[in-house]
């Protein structure tokens, strides 16, 4: 399966037993990208949206 980096489009291959919802990091840009789709054998892919501190709340 491949995708694209939404940050930066560097190219990815995939193995099949990627997830939807599982974060992976661009090894190019170093950006947290999240698996929103996967369809035949293209990979959809979007910016994971940053963690935030719950200061303990």
């Amino acid at each position: 399966m491949k995708g694209t980096c939404p940050i930066c489009d560097n190219q990815f291959n995939f193995q099949d037993d990627l997830e939807v919802s599982e974060i992976i990091t661009c090894q190019e840009c170093g950006s947290r990208l999240v698996v929103v789709s996967l369809e035949k054998n293209k990979v959809d892919l979007e910016e994971a949206p940053q963690v935030e501190e719950d200061w303990g709340e």
